[in-house]
């Protein structure tokens, strides 16, 4: 750790603070899958693959003789699976040429550094998910009917019928949201735009709900449609979730060493113009800092503690076509 006049703009929970902001915008999975902070870099969480329905176990219920009690059964216990949490990041080095200004200056190299941070923090961390998510979904089997880039794509009724692939006895899995490459985004606005230009299709698409300026709600299977940006999803690829039922499971360590446990960030301003702040959650994200001996540059490290697992693989689908 360096020290001087602006050791305050180098700490963990400064840093963390200003990248954190640039870094929640980009995470689609923030809001959506639980997440469970450890103790120690190691963890087990169970997977489910046989459903209720599904369960070889599975039994009727069976007639109460009197003065008895009901009958016992038995039920297939869910696999437990042991994991680790590995820190991984990246290091910007700031010129020492670069430090020698007034402190306001120098204040101002940090900013752009943790800016930048934020934004490459936010894209590893979606890849990550996105890897995960797409090596443990099911492949649906559905053939779209041509690729949304051809004029004979019907992608309201893939929508439909990628809907009923992820209905499955004795799961309770509902699709209600996949994801796509912005191209494939671009198309399905394009098609759903010239699909009837006069009649109900029309009426239908000009009353069609856009959540935010990246997600459109598909008016005929109703499953919103949202792009993500560097995300790891090829054109042509579909992911598929429910929301109301994760599949994934986000686990993080906040490693004291470089961390904090909260994040405190500032949401909006008092009647009288002061900042308030609110406490975001860390899901393992880390700062540290050291000045090179010799080049007397400043490097900033950025790290994280963090790995997303797939409990549940019949809720996500994930598949090619589009």
């Amino acid at each position: 750790m360096v020290s001087g006049t602006n050791d305050r703009w180098l700490t963990a929970e400064y840093a963390l603070r200003t990248l954190y902001p640039k870094m929640e915008p980009e995470l689609f999975w923030i809001d959506l899958f639980p997440m469970y902070k450890e103790e120690q870099p190691t963890f087990i969480y169970a997977t489910d693959t046989s459903g209720a329905s599904g369960d070889a176990k599975k039994k009727k219920p069976g007639l109460q003789r009197v003065g008895a009690k009901f009958p016992e059964i038995d039920m297939s216990m869910e696999s437990v699976t042991p994991e680790a949490i590995s820190a991984r990041g990246f290091a910007i080095r700031l010129p020492s040429d670069l430090l020698r200004g007034p402190p306001n200056a120098i204040r101002n190299q940090y900013l752009k550094a943790y800016t930048r941070a934020g934004q490459w923090m936010a894209e590893a961390l979606n890849t990550e998910v996105l890897a995960t998510m797409k090596a443990g979904a099911t492949t649906p089997t559905w053939t779209p009917t041509a690729a949304w880039s051809s004029s004979d794509a019907t992608p309201s009724k893939d929508l439909i019928l990628l809907k009923g692939q992820m209905h499955r006895e004795g799961y309770p899995f509902k699709l209600n949201q996949v994801y796509v490459n912005y191209t494939n985004f671009n198309e399905l606005e394009i098609l759903l735009a010239d699909k009837d230009s006069s009649g109900n299709a029309r009426a239908i698409w000009n009353a069609i709900q856009k959540p935010n300026d990246r997600t459109l709600v598909e008016p005929y299977s109703g499953v919103p449609v949202t792009y993500l940006n560097s995300s790891g999803l090829s054109e042509g690829y579909i992911l598929g979730i429910d929301t109301r039922n994760p599949a994934v499971e986000i686990h993080y360590y906040n490693n004291p060493e470089f961390s904090t446990q909260n994040i405190r960030v500032q949401a909006g301003q008092n009647d009288n113009g002061a900042p308030i702040f609110k406490n975001a959650t860390n899901f393992g994200i880390g700062f540290d800092t050291y000045k090179e001996p010799d080049t007397k540059d400043l490097v900033l490290q950025f790290l994280y503690d963090f790995k997303p697992v797939v409990t549940q693989s019949y809720g996500i689908l994930y598949d090619s076509g589009i």
